[in-house]
């Protein structure tokens, strides 16, 4: 099972890498999703120790307005699928 926190990196990498493709300022899309700039920059800030998984709500305002698929936000990031890769690399080299 995988780190609780790793939803909270999901969705804080794909939120920034799609807005950033779609030339989208943070602060113009939390505003596009009708979410708080402070509940954005918490989800945006995964070191802080205040930050919390993201409500399903706030998921689902973002992928509106990012105009995807709200599981999109969650996906493995590339970092996390390239672990598993390599991982499964080590595991059958045995």
């Amino acid at each position: 099972m995988k780190h609780p926190e790793s939803l909270t990196r999901r969705v804080s990498f794909w939120v920034r890498h799609l807005a950033g493709k779609k030339g989208m300022a943070l602060a113009h899309l939390a505003d596009h999703a009708g979410i708080g700039r402070t509940t954005m920059w918490r989800l945006l800030d995964v070191n802080d120790k205040g930050a919390s998984d993201p409500r399903l709500s706030t998921v689902n305002a973002l992928a509106e307005a990012l105009e995807i698929a709200p599981q999109q936000l969650i996906e493995p990031t590339p970092d996390e699928v390239d672990a598993e890769v390599e991982d499964a690399k080590v595991g059958t080299a045995r």
